[in-house]
């Protein structure tokens, strides 16, 4: 009898002790539970999608599915957290056999007319579209407009290409409330190494973009 609960006790400390194990490792490889300021913002006890962990925005308003592999800055300069208006800078350093470098930067609006949401995606199709296209995606409570376009440096000048012949290494998407009051905009840039020749798997890239796009969620 004393030998049967010895034994259960210890399998119980195994199992347990595994999943600490497993989540320390985890941990240690991903840089958004490793590194403080991002993980501060994240919460392992609501699940998510493989590959990401849910996040809450600093004022409250929204939450969204964080990527793993991300770590968000801290930088005075590019966080920035208010009642109406949040800005967050989320970066993934090129690393191993990858010659990319992904920035995702998202900002939320609050108390927001359609006038103002409307300048928001006028200002975003200058730099994240060709030729000013994109397309809609409605919800019962949502209104998500996507764009993407491939950017290349001519010396001095920006060049926009087709992303239909060219892999699209820019991406946006702005998330709205029905009647504008929130609003949330998201850019998703890729950047080639230095000296390096890199390859973008556009599918991969727009579905990542897309998910975590949709797994906004307004409180």
């Amino acid at each position: 009898m004393k030998k049967g609960i010895l034994i259960s006790i210890l399998i119980i400390c195994f199992i347990i002790g595994g999943f600490f194990l497993t989540r320390a490792m985890n941990q240690a490889d991903d840089i958004a539970l490793s590194d403080n300021f991002t993980s501060g913002f994240i919460d392992e006890n609501i699940e998510t999608d493989e590959g990401f962990h849910y996040f809450e925005s600093g004022n409250g308003k929204f939450s969204m599915w964080f990527p793993g592999g991300y770590y968000l800055s801290a930088d005075p300069a590019q966080f920035e957290s208010k009642e109406t208006y949040e800005m967050l800078n989320l970066y993934q350093e090129a690393t191993g056999d990858s010659t990319l470098d992904r920035h995702i930067q998202i900002e939320y609006f609050g108390e927001m007319d359609q006038e103002k949401a409307d300048l928001t995606l006028s200002r975003i199709l200058e730099n994240f579209s060709y030729k000013n296209s994109y397309e809609v995606k409605d919800s019962n409570d949502l209104t998500i407009s996507y764009g993407e376009v491939h950017v290349e440096l001519n010396g001095k000048d920006t060049v926009l290409k087709e992303p239909k012949t060219n892999p699209a290494n820019r991406y946006f998407a702005l998330i709205e409330t029905k009647n504008s009051k929130h609003v949330v905009a998201v850019t998703y840039m890729l950047f080639c190494k230095e000296s390096s020749s890199c390859e973008i798997n556009s599918k991969e890239e727009q579905n990542f973009f897309r998910q975590l796009s949709e797994s906004i969620e307004y409180k």
